[in-house]
């Protein structure tokens, strides 16, 4: 494989590369078989990110984390979920599609604040009009 360098003359490592613009890019494929990347502005702190990747990989902690919202991980719950009767889980998936799926379940989790369920909370009393005791299971389920 033929050695690739940037505009300053230094050497690409694997997956690295130089944009038009100046920015460097790292390009990577999950487990999965997903295609990453992530741009940093300097050479310098593009290698600082692709450590904290491989980092992370080593670890088995998924690279694209960043990126789960409420409803990824609502979805890996239900596949999950045991133990439950029939009942019960039909009421916990109807609780969360009928009043989280489009409000809040669109959110990445790293983004998501206690000041932003406690919004949700207030949107569902005044908003819907749900009573306390159905704010109280709609915040159970959820766990």
């Amino acid at each position: 494989m033929a050695k690739r360098y940037d505009s300053k003359h230094r050497l690409l490592r694997t997956g690295e590369s130089e944009r038009a613009d100046g920015y460097y890019t790292y390009r990577w494929t999950s487990r999965s078989g997903k295609r990453n990347s992530v741009t940093a502005g300097t050479l310098e702190e593009l290698r600082e990110k692709e450590n904290e990747i491989q980092r992370d990989v080593s670890d088995g902690i998924r690279a694209d984390a960043k990126n789960v919202t409420l409803n990824n991980l609502y979805e890996l719950w239900r596949g999950l979920k045991r133990n439950l009767k029939e009942n019960t889980f039909s009421n916990y998936c109807y609780m969360y599609e009928q009043f989280v799926a489009d409000n809040i379940g669109m959110l990445p989790v790293t983004k998501l604040k206690r000041s932003d369920i406690k919004a949700f909370y207030n949107m569902l009393a005044d908003t819907r009009g749900l009573k306390i005791a159905t704010i109280d299971n709609i915040h159970y389920d959820e766990l």
